[in-house]
């Protein structure tokens, strides 16, 4: 199989959806193993990939576009982490 990176795309509907692209050079074991398990979460819970890509390691490599997606949504995992509303009383 010839080597694929994911993607962040917008989709007409504004969702924003993770798609595979054909790359140039292979990627590391790694970074193939983040991207294949964001795009299965993906295909169930779209909102729920984007947060799980919120928390992936800033050291991780990722295409420009999903750089992008993660710095957004690392920002919004820590406003909700940071949110006394999201607490649980215990």
């Amino acid at each position: 199989m010839a080597p694929q990176y994911l993607e962040a795309a917008i989709l007409d509907s504004g969702r924003v959806a993770f798609e595979f692209h054909s790359a140039k050079e292979a990627v590391n074991s790694d970074r193939r193993e983040i991207e294949k398990h964001l795009f299965e979460i993906d295909e169930t819970d779209p909102a729920l990939a984007l947060l799980v890509l919120g928390l992936v390691a800033p050291s991780s490599d990722l295409s420009p576009s999903m750089e992008f997606w993660r710095g957004f949504y690392t920002s919004f995992a820590h406003t909700l982490r940071a949110a006394p509303e999201t607490e649980t009383e215990r």
